[in-house]
This record gives structure tokens, sequence and C-alpha cells, in this order.
């Protein structure tokens, strides 16, 4: 695994083109720019590295030895409530994990779905269980052997079927899988966009080229792909058909020996979806100062956007922040963006109730 491969996993954490594959055209779209500022929150954490946000909590994912998810209250000043699971290989450990953005509330209370992406596992785990019994309380548990290749982001849909991108070192070449567990039958995304000659990439090469932020609408109806390396957003159908794609006009012909990340732009950081938008942190930078960055823990230059989407194709609002975003979380109800600027040592807040989309 090179050096790019592990700082995508760490953080695993404009005028557009919208092309709707049906009609094979591009059209610009009008979107409005809102500045904004937050305020510091949560001043005495410093090692969260992603954030998730569901019925009121904010999962914290804590970057500490053992890593760890805070859950905060937002109905109560954030106030920490404790945390859940830790990595090891003891009892109650795992190998690895990561909250997926998926999220159920069910008769134990509210719950949210996170990846082992080392263990090979799917578990749904109960937060209130989960902080009373000082323990992770697991409602629902998958294993997904290494051979499907779905050990990032991983969603349950029903009976067994699971969608998903795929992990570092998967055999399959495709964006997004659909898989059967039970029958082992599985279909697949188109690849796109297309690089010339990518059949010649080792499976860490083509992790990197393809990696992406995946996020499943609530209804499980639709998924938006934002990419890491590319300057596109795809929107895709359960059935994995392709329904639009955001990207730069006018977008290049790439093939695999023009991929020399030392020269490369990284884009999208992060995906977060609701029943009405979807949410996607961007940043355009090059990839010396994104290794820079990420060495020494300071932001030059620290301004990102979180452009907003509906789920039919349409760039609605680009929110400028003066952050460097490495996660976020929505909470839509309250009009509440809650931003983790990590190489800043920043966890912000900011009031969203005057943007167009809210209006």
């Amino acid at each position: 695994m090179n050096i790019t491969s592990q700082y995508i996993i760490f953080t695993s954490l404009l005028i557009f083109s919208c092309t709707s594959p049906s009609e094979g055209s591009s059209q610009v779209i009008l979107f409005e720019t809102t500045l904004l500022q937050g305020k510091e929150i949560l001043t005495d954490e410093y090692g969260i590295i992603s954030v998730n946000f569901f019925g009121g909590f904010l999962i914290a994912a804590l970057n500490d030895n053992p890593l760890s998810y805070a859950i905060y209250d937002t109905r109560d000043s954030l106030k920490k409530l404790g945390t859940i699971g830790r990595i090891g290989n003891g009892p109650d450990e795992w190998k690895g994990f990561y909250a997926t953005g998926q999220h159920k509330k069910t008769g134990l209370g509210h719950s949210f779905w996170v990846v082992d992406p080392i263990g090979y596992k799917l578990r749904l785990v109960n937060i209130e269980q989960s902080l009373h019994k000082g323990v992770p309380v697991v409602e629902e548990e998958y294993s997904l052997h290494p051979k499907y290749g779905l050990n990032q982001y991983t969603f349950r849909m029903d009976s067994g079927v699971f969608i998903g991108n795929l992990g570092l070192g998967a055999i399959d070449r495709t964006r997004l899988k659909k898989l059967d567990i039970a029958t082992e039958l599985s279909s697949h995304s188109e690849l796109i966009p297309t690089v010339n000659g990518i059949e010649r990439a080792d499976p860490s090469d083509f992790y990197e080229i393809y990696f992406d932020y995946l996020g499943m609408k609530p209804d499980k109806t639709k998924f938006a792909s934002a990419m890491f390396l590319f300057d596109r957003l795809d929107i895709f159908n359960a059935d994995l058909t392709l329904v639009n794609s955001f990207v730069e006009k006018p977008e290049a012909n790439y093939s695999l020996k023009d991929f020399n990340f030392d020269n490369k732009t990284f884009h999208y950081r992060s995906v977060k979806v609701t029943d009405n938008f979807i949410y996607a942190a961007y940043r355009k930078q090059k990839f010396t100062e994104f290794i820079d960055e990420a060495d020494s823990k300071i932001s030059t230059s620290p301004k990102s956007e979180i452009r907003i989407f509906n789920w039919e194709g349409q760039l609605l609002e680009v929110l400028e922040v003066p952050y460097n975003v490495m996660s976020f979380a929505i909470d839509e109800k309250n009009h509440l963006l809650y931003i983790i600027d990590y190489y800043n040592e920043k966890n912000i807040k900011i009031n969203i109730s005057n943007i167009s989309i809210y209006k």
C-alpha cells in the first residue's frame, strides 16, 4: 500500500455540467453561493476525525488509542454521553470500524450501521443500550467475506441484499456492487469515468483512482457517489443504473499512464444525504499540499465548500466556509451544520437557517 492509500483510508473517513444519461447532453446549472462562519464547539476534543448525526445524537469518531465513537446529545448543549466501541482483539472489541451513515430507529432506540473493514463485518449498533451497558449492543451482524470486496461503504438493503463501493484489494472493477449473500449473485454499476488502460492497474492503484464517498438515500432508492480524485458526483438508482452526473466542464479523456499522484488534484472529501438533499464537502487541492497538511496537521489555506444537490440532479447551493472540512454532519430539521477541521483542531457548529434551500 502506498502513501496515497494510507491517507485515503485515514480520511474515509464554479460551473458544472449536468449530464443526463438518457439525453447525453449537458447544460449549465445556476446556483447560489452563501458565505458562512460558525462557532467552535467541543473545544476539549482535538481528535475527532469524522461525524454523523442521527436522532439528536452527534456520533464522532475519535482518533484516540484505541479508536472509539463518542456520543454527544445535541439536545443538551452537546453533552458527552459516553463512548461506543474500541479497536482491539479482545471481547467486545473490533479490528476496525467506521459509521456508514445508514441509521435505523428500532424498538430499542436509535441504531447506526458500522463497517469493520478488517474483520469484514457489518453491524447495527444501538446507541442507548450500548451507552447504558458500557459495551457495544449489536442488534444485527453480517459477515462479508473478503472475496466480495464490500469492506468500505456498505449498506444493507432488504432480504440479505447489500450495496456498496469496493475496498482496498477488491478483485472486481466497478464503482458500485450489489450482492445477495444468500445466493452470492451480484451486479455492478457502470465503471465511470472511463480510464483507458485501467485493466492493467493493480488493485491498489484501482482503489486510489476510483475512491469515492458514498451515501444512500434513507428510502434506499438512490445513492450519491462523490469522487476524491475526479471532479464529479454521480447519482445511481438502487438497481445501479446511472441517474445523473455532475462533472467539471469539460471532462478530460483519462489514461492510466497520466495518473502520477504527485501532480494530481483532489476534490470531494465527504458526502452526507437526507431524503431531501445531497450534501457534499468539496476542496480542490493539489496532492503535495494535501500530504503536507496530513504530515504537519496544519492547513495553510482553510477554505472549503459544502455543495448541496437535490436527488433529481440539480446543484442548488454552494456554502463557502473558512475551514478545511475533513468531515461534517447535517441536522436538517434544526438547520445546523457540524464541521470537523481536523488539521486545524477545530470543531465547528454553523446555523444554516438562512440558506436559500430552506426558505
